[in-house]
């Protein structure tokens, strides 16, 4: 079961590591509100997925087995537990 996440500017801890967070919550009925605007997203069977807003294109982009020790620059992260 996905978990509601409130982190909005703040960060949580993954898994040794921390990631600045921007969003605005993950609901259960697995809608992303992201600065007044719902992203409806498909949910896959994983125990972690990124997602991330990237400045120059604002676009989502899903991420699946990632290099957690590979340094990531990017504004807004969207963690799904």
């Amino acid at each position: 079961m996905h978990k509601k996440i409130l982190a909005n500017s703040k960060k949580i801890k993954l898994k040794g590591l921390r990631f600045g967070l921007s969003f605005r919550f993950i609901s259960q009925n697995k809608e992303i509100q992201n600065r007044g605007r719902t992203v409806s997203y498909a949910c896959l069977n994983l125990l972690i997925s990124f997602y991330w807003i990237t400045n120059t294109t604002n676009q989502f982009i899903k991420r699946k087995n990632m290099n957690l020790k590979r340094k990531i620059k990017y504004s807004r992260f969207l963690v799904l537990i």
